[in-house]
């Protein structure tokens, strides 16, 4: 049977296991440092979207607790995209592989509307560190990714 979200994982943000997953995200960096990805983020069915993805998760390699956003009814998070924070120090960087943001666009079905979403990655089941609300919807999956600014 396919895992779904108790009303206490719900309650708390977080959920014994992975939930079934698609688009798997990590901070790009990782490519390049040789290293493992401690840290995955992924869409998720948490079992109340009516057979679309209505959750993020944040995965942790070898841990037993994840954290997850679980979104309001009728509301759906399309593919996020890690954007690592701008930082100089690259011991920093290493340590701490969780630092930067999560975007994504949403779509609340109850109001044919999308808006862009940014979080911090380390905190995913916190605040939203910005929302801009868009004068249209932007259809269901649509995809993207951060580019960063080259000299």
């Amino acid at each position: 049977p396919v895992k779904r979200a108790s009303s206490t994982e719900r309650a708390s943000g977080f959920v014994a296991g992975a939930l079934p997953m698609e688009f798997p995200v990590v901070n790009p960096k990782t490519f390049t440092s040789g290293r493992k990805p401690r840290f995955v983020y992924t869409l998720a069915f948490s079992g109340s979207g009516g057979g679309y993805f209505d959750a993020i998760q944040k995965l942790e390699a070898g841990a037993e607790m994840h954290a997850v956003r679980f979104l309001p009814p009728g509301v759906f998070p399309s593919e996020v995209e890690f954007v690592p924070r701008a930082n100089k120090d690259a011991e920093k960087d290493a340590a701490d592989e969780d630092a930067g943001y999560l975007l994504y666009l949403e779509y609340d079905s109850g109001s044919h509307a999308s808006s862009v979403v940014v979080l911090d990655a380390q905190d995913i089941t916190g605040p939203e560190l910005a929302r801009i609300h868009l004068p249209f919807h932007v259809p269901y999956t649509f995809h993207g990714a951060f580019e960063p600014e080259y000299e």
